[in-house]
């Protein structure tokens, strides 16, 4: 599966564009509304979009609010089209913009429940991790591992996309685990890199890293969009047997 998905994200590296043109956007947006002595958009760019769309909700003005807007729909655009075009690279082997704007236009409300429900719910891991040594995030991580794919790609409503991710990881533990293990490992190596490219170039490095992060949101998407097509084809036919 990991071995397939850097093939397709080789051969469709346009996965990469829609959390690039996002982050751009938000980038623009913040330095406009937001702005700093010395700053530029470049500065504001680097991981300006979530991958869940964790964002920090700041009521203080009326700007941070229209950056906070900003944040969720640029999030909303991002997941919906980088998962439609993983989708589509899957079932083709070739996925382009027009995939992501399908996905888009018919799933942007399933990934907007979804984010809000998954907000709520690692808010509440976070407050629990002292108590449960972090346990409690990472069995967040785990059982919500498959709710974009579920919303986008199995087109469930956002709350049922947040439950059926749990439902296929407690019913595939073993290959759940693998990728959740492996995905994080390729998480934090990335975000290493791109900090590291970030301090040593101050501009051309903050655009060297926000391609890093979005190269590897890409490839987990891949991953992931690929391990839900399989496990839930997988169910289908054992449901058939039963």
């Amino acid at each position: 599966m990991f071995r397939a998905a850097f093939a397709l994200l080789r051969k469709n590296w346009i996965i990469v564009v829609p959390g690039l043109v996002a982050g751009a956007i938000v980038g623009v947006l913040s330095w406009i509304l937001a702005p700093s002595e010395g700053a530029t958009p470049v500065a504001f760019w680097s991981g300006s979009v979530p991958l869940f769309g964790a964002v920090a909700l700041d009521s203080d003005n009326v700007s941070a609010i229209a950056l906070d807007v900003a944040q969720v729909l640029a999030s909303i655009l991002a997941i919906a089209y980088t998962t439609g075009m993983a989708h589509a690279a899957w079932e083709r082997g070739t996925a382009g913009l027009a995939d992501g704007r399908q996905a888009f236009a018919r799933d942007a409300g399933h990934v907007f429940v979804a984010m809000l429900g998954l907000f709520f719910l690692g808010l509440a891991a976070v407050l629990l991790a002292p108590y449960t040594w972090w346990f409690s995030v990472a069995l967040y991580v785990y059982l919500a591992i498959y709710t974009m794919p579920s919303a986008v790609v199995g087109e469930r409503g956002g709350l049922r996309a947040i439950v059926e991710s749990g439902e296929i990881a407690v019913r595939r533990v073993v290959p759940t685990t693998i990728v959740v293990g492996a995905l994080a490992l390729i998480v934090f190596v990335c975000g290493i890199l791109a900090e590291a490219l970030a301090q040593l170039v101050p501009v051309a490095g903050t655009v060297l890293a926000q391609l890093v992060v979005q190269f590897a949101i890409a490839y987990f998407t891949l991953v992931v969009v690929g391990e839900y097509l399989a496990l839930r084809e997988l169910a289908a036919i054992e449901a058939g047997y039963r």
